[in-house]
């Protein structure tokens, strides 16, 4: 009697269809832009969620964000996460000047403007 032998399992597997890897910005025609009216708009959201009072830009970031630097670094999570469709991921360190909102909407916009988006006014 003859023994059978098995091809050996392939060991690569091929992915289902459905877990296809999304397109990268790289090789997308659009250009990325965020206008600084956009981050204001953000974080708006973010500092007045239910639009009662306005957002000064001149403001003192402590009238928006009360607490410790605990509380600012908190804030500051929060704004990468509303801010992941463009990849910010800012540090302690970027954000040790920011004094008023203002401030925040600039070192936002430097932030991006390095990391291959074009801010505009």
């Amino acid at each position: 009697m003859a023994t059978r032998t098995r091809a050996a399992p392939s060991r690569t597997r091929k992915a289902p269809s459905r877990a296809k890897k999304a397109p990268s910005r790289a090789r997308s025609a659009q250009p990325r832009v965020i206008s600084k009216h956009a981050i204001v708009s953000i974080l708006e959201q973010l500092l007045d969620p239910h639009g009662i009072y306005p957002v000064v830009l001149k403001a003192p970031i402590g009238d928006y964000i009360k607490g410790d630097r605990g509380a600012l670094r908190a804030f500051f999570a929060v704004a990468n996460r509303a801010f992941a469709r463009y990849g910010l991921n800012l540090k302690p360190g970027n954000l040790a000047n920011v004094k008023t909102v203002q401030n925040l909407v600039d070192v936002i916009a430097d932030w991006l403007g390095r990391h291959g988006y074009q801010v505009t006014s």
